[in-house]
């Protein structure tokens, strides 16, 4: 869940359903899994905008990817100005972040897309959401050594 749809409540959450009851409910065999576990995730604020987060990639069974944005708007379908990007490492309950910037140093691109790279934990593409209808989303590679 993005967080940043309530400026006084925002909680970016991450919910645990079991495989199976997912992958049954998906094909119309069964019901809406239950919810095994929710994980509340702060990924900080710039400027009193909280970053919310945009997607997600699994490293392995534990460890998980994610990018962040801040964006100047209180719905999270609605745009905004880009006040900053953040990709995240989550361990557990542990999260350690990086500021994601252009090559110039710039913060401008909304990250809202990740995948990793293959055979690699610290490459990745990513979609950068534009916010113009008419203008296609853009593909990138970022690059992140965290360890």
């Amino acid at each position: 869940h993005r967080g940043n749809d309530a400026r006084e409540s925002s909680a970016n959450a991450i919910a645990e359903v079991d495989w199976e009851a997912f992958a049954a409910w998906l094909a119309g065999a069964s019901g809406c899994p239950r919810v095994a576990r929710v994980t509340t995730v702060d990924v900080g604020e710039v400027g009193g905008v909280p970053f919310g987060f945009t997607d997600a990639v699994a490293l392995d069974d534990e460890r998980l990817v994610v990018l962040a944005c801040a964006q100047d708007t209180a719905c999270a379908v609605s745009d905004g100005a880009v006040l900053g990007c953040r990709v995240g490492l989550l361990d557990g309950t542990q999260l350690t972040t990086a500021d994601v910037h252009d090559s110039a140093g710039r913060t401008l691109l909304k990250l809202e897309g990740i995948e990793r790279r293959p055979n690699s934990s610290t490459e990745f593409d990513v979609v950068a959401d534009v916010d113009r209808p008419s203008v296609p989303a853009l593909l990138g590679r970022l690059f992140w050594d965290w360890r």
